[in-house]
């Protein structure tokens, strides 16, 4: 379940600007994301031996069967493979498959946010070097997309190896089941693209991702926001600017500050008449 409230760290410039005016977000596709090892699947089709990929056949099968109460019974699965090797049959399939898996994954919609407001390391990568803003969402409303598919949802990224996050072709068919249930295989599009490598491991992310939404733009309430956070650099007329643009008394405001004995930050919030709205916490 995700946390109650999730959050983007943003430069403010004109696009985050708008976006609040107008209560948007944007929903990227894996193509438009910063790293390109990040949600975009390019499976290789490499064969793998036989006694494995049968072995993941026949995990596939005992899972649905124990947790989705979905029984598969696939035919002539044996001619899969001839003398060890892959048949022309399977390798036809897993041509057939790869695109299936590049054209749905290329119009996923991902959107990234964060389970905390005080990561330094977000703040210095997302945030304008701690100058930007940091907007708090309301998980459950995220979730409300008119005109959406059933299958969207808001996974936590799960941090692995590098050498565990596959792109073989022939294991991603096996472990899909074939590609025999187009739901069950966008649902494990989806898992796919909720993993990534270790070295990420200090963003807390979480994803909500959008079947067949890739590259627009998603509206929302104003209640939708549930907090405004700014950094300990961001300027004083950016929150002012930011104040006017919402109008709305129900967002809570936070201004990062640096803790008293550690090395991390501390969200204070912010009363209406905080000396933050007229003082900028930390120079440049």
């Amino acid at each position: 379940m995700a946390p109650e409230v999730l959050y983007k760290y943003r430069n403010f410039e004109k696009y985050t600007l708008l976006g609040l005016i107008h209560g948007t977000y944007w929903l990227a596709t894996p193509g438009q994301l910063n790293d390109p090892f990040d949600a975009q699947l390019k499976p290789v089709a490499e064969p793998i031996p036989e006694k494995v990929f049968y072995n993941e056949i026949d995990s596939f099968i005992s899972r649905q069967k124990k947790f989705n109460k979905k029984i598969f019974n696939f035919t002539n699965v044996e001619l899969l493979y001839q003398e060890g090797v892959p048949s022309g049959t399977l390798i036809d399939n897993v041509r057939a498959f790869t695109h299936s898996v590049e054209s749905i994954a290329t119009n996923i919609g991902v959107f990234s946010l964060s389970e905390t407001s005080t990561s330094t390391t977000m703040w210095s990568h997302y945030g304008d070097e701690h100058k930007g803003i940091c907007i708090g969402y309301k998980s459950d409303y995220l979730l409300s997309i008119p005109n959406s598919s059933e299958q969207r949802c808001i996974n936590p990224i799960y941090y692995l190896p590098e050498q565990e996050l596959s792109r073989n072709a022939y294991l991603l068919y096996a472990r899909s089941g074939m590609g025999a249930d187009i739901p069950l295989l966008v649902d494990y599009i989806l898992f796919l693209l909720s993993q990534k490598s270790t070295d990420w491991n200090d963003e807390k992310e979480w994803r909500l991702l959008v079947p067949y939404l890739g590259g627009q733009a998603v509206e929302h309430g104003l209640e939708t926001i549930q907090s405004i956070t700014f950094g300990l650099r961001t300027p004083i007329d950016v929150k002012s600017t930011v104040r006017k643009t919402l109008k709305n008394n129900k967002i809570e405001y936070f201004q990062s500050v640096r803790h008293d004995f550690h090395l991390s930050l501390v969200s204070e919030r912010m009363s209406e008449n905080s000396e933050h709205w007229s003082t900028q916490y930390e120079k440049c």
